[in-house]
């Protein structure tokens, strides 16, 4: 027996469950399987509870009813897919994928084998993508005896090998980054320029190896067909960039020729990611519905843009059925969620999901974390459901984020003992219980979201390894319940190395507190490691002379026991083993750092979450 609740009987973590669903049905009752309108097909044994839920009430401050759960529905829907036959799973994925690849949105990439030569240097054209008012260029560039280098002056591109291999090899340059500036791609009688900015005057950047990409924007729609000129000047420059007479001019001219072939060829592609994506989701969520209760206390209540349809708990959380309006891409409307327990914010738990594409709504699954381990738990949990909302205004550049916002707000009480639903009486009530913080600018209601995290100033003495010191630099503790610890390591040839390890054990107050995992479809989050490929590039890129430095984090999840936290904090850090890249590309071992350390969250700061700033482009 396990003891949940302090203060409380002794109870396993399923017999609340059994001790508050009345059962009244005592046989089978035969109906036919209906279509919802979220998309979601009821059987037979949905459609029971269903019945049930219509005819059973139960007395708890407002009117509710035991049925099943969203989490039930979804489980059945989930288990029906899978049951599904090969061919009829790659039959719904055709016709989604040409739906996708037939849309105006769909980047479609064409290949290109279009060149022009003036003087020494050959301008070849590889590859056009068009992406909604976006179009990208990809383009190589080779000179007999001229170097081509992106940009001088700006720090990177001169320091980096592969440049200083060029500028090693080769009498003369074209600055060609700085020249793209003034090409221009011509079709339908009129000039389009390419997009660069004061802070990236390069006009160009890097694409696969030798690859450059051009980009142009605010681009009308590109019919099939369309016959295209890219045209422009070259000049060459001697090391620091200043001209020394003009090489040339080109005019390439393609052709904008999207084949039933390529068309046939991106369906089957997008067919199979499909195939996958939905096997390796579906695989998932009937993983993480597998021991959710199928019963749950009905809610359905519509508040903002979501209609709550019923909620339970298990022994990690509240667990709440919902579909939230997405709306469609485009329309302006900017959307936030939040939930909050006892006053604590939570992050939410996605368990499963079923999107529907008529009605642009989301049925979801959602776990909401207890704010504190369950010993420590008030037996009633007040949970508030914030829904913010607010028209962006649609500009030349982009979208201004609103002005204002509606904020509107669901809460409901949940007793532990007993599953018991209460809901507020009126609006007063609701606001005793959970009063939202009026909201009038986009950083305001970004910052209601994410408040911000309390930030512990802990450097530590340098600890040197191999010639590499390490230091702890501060504490962070995290708006959704997690910790990071920052470091700083110096003296690297590759810094984002320190991302490979992590330490054996963290302990906060002699307690462990595990790794922060993300959730991700595969079942369990992948570790970093650096890839052949990347060491390849990474050596090809930079000089490894162990002068990079990184200040990075380990995040945790601290004990939920806010009693550990009303003094100093000791905590310790054993065996991260650290390891760097050599000359060759080969791992090499720096040493292993254990830190032990205080702080006291007295000495916490509230540091904000900064909001995004200006202007984003859809």
């Amino acid at each position: 027996m396990n003891k949940l609740y302090k203060g409380y009987d002794d109870i396993t973590a399923s017999e609340p469950f059994k001790q508050r669903m009345v059962r009244t049905l005592q046989s089978e009752a035969k109906a036919e399987p209906v279509k919802l309108a979220s998309g979601l097909r009821i059987g037979k044994r949905t459609w029971i509870a269903v019945i049930a839920a219509a005819v059973l009430t139960l007395a708890m401050g407002t009117a509710a009813a035991v049925g099943i759960s969203t989490a039930g529905r979804l489980k059945e829907t989930t288990e029906e897919r899978l049951e599904a036959t090969e061919e009829a799973r790659y039959k719904a994925a055709r016709e989604k994928a040409e739906q996708i690849v037939d849309s105006a949105s769909y980047a479609k990439r064409i290949p290109l084998n279009a060149s022009q030569t003036a003087q020494d240097v050959t301008i070849r054209c590889t590859e056009i993508e068009c992406d909604g008012d976006e179009l990208l260029l990809t383009l190589t560039a080779t000179g007999e005896r001229t170097g081509m280098v992106l940009e001088f002056g700006n720090g990177f591109p001169t320091e980096d090998v592969h440049t200083q291999r060029i500028l090693e090899t080769y009498d003369s340059f074209c600055e060609i980054g700085i020249d793209a500036q003034k090409f221009r791609l011509q079709f339908n009688g009129s000039d389009y320029a390419p997009y660069y900015s004061e802070d990236l005057p390069s006009a160009l950047g890097y694409g696969n190896g030798d690859d450059l990409v051009i980009r142009f924007f605010r681009m009308p729609k590109i019919e099939n067909g369309t016959e295209m000129t890219l045209c422009g000047t070259l000049y060459r420059c001697d090391r620091t960039g200043a001209r020394q007479g003009e090489i040339g001019t080109f005019s390439i001219p393609f052709v904008y020729a999207y084949t039933d072939e390529m068309r046939e060829a991106d369906i089957e592609r997008e067919a199979q990611q499909i195939l996958m994506t939905e096997r390796t989701r579906d695989e998932t969520q009937q993983f993480n519905l597998a021991n959710l209760p199928e019963e749950a206390v009905t809610l359905e209540q519509n508040v903002g843009f979501t209609v709550f349809h019923d909620v339970s708990a298990d022994e990690q959380g509240i667990l709440l059925g919902l579909t939230n309006t997405v709306g469609v891409d485009g329309d302006g409307t900017a959307r936030f969620q939040s939930f909050y327990m006892n006053g604590y914010r939570v992050t939410a738990e996605e368990l499963a999901y079923e999107w529907d594409e008529a009605f642009h709504t989301n049925t979801l699954v959602m776990r909401l974390p207890y704010y504190a381990q369950q010993p420590y738990l008030d037996p009633v949990l007040t949970v508030a459901c914030v829904d913010i909302s607010g028209q962006e205004t649609k500009t030349n550049d982009g979208w201004l984020p609103p002005q204002t916002y509606d904020v509107d707000t669901f809460v409901f009480r949940y007793d532990l003992r007993t599953g018991r639903v209460t809901l507020p009486d009126s609006n007063a009530e609701r606001d005793a219980w959970f009063t939202p913080k009026p909201l009038q600018s986009y950083e305001r209601a970004y910052d209601f979201i994410r408040p911000g995290y309390r930030v512990i100033e802990a450097e530590t003495e340098k600890q040197e390894q191999s010639g590499v010191p390490v230091c702890i630099r501060r504490v962070a503790f995290c708006d959704d319940g997690t910790m990071e610890i920052f470091y700083q390591a110096e003296n690297l040839s590759c810094e984002v190395m320190t991302w490979e390890t992590f330490p054996e054990e963290v302990l906060l107050n002699g307690e462990p507190a595990p790794r922060y995992v993300l959730r991700a479809w595969d079942y369990e989050w992948q570790p970093f490691r650096l890839t052949d490929d990347r060491i390849a590039e990474f050596l090809d890129t930079y000089r490894m002379d162990k002068t990079r430095w990184i200040i990075d984090s380990w995040k945790v999840v601290p004990a939920k026991r806010f009693d550990m936290y009303d003094g100093p904090i000791t905590i310790e850090i054993r065996n991260w083993k650290l390891y760097d890249l050599n000359e060759r590309g080969e791992r090499e071992y720096v040493g292993t750092y254990n830190f032990t350390f205080t702080v006291d969250p007295a000495d916490a700061n509230i540091q904000p979450v900064n909001a995004r700033e200006g202007l984003r482009k859809r």
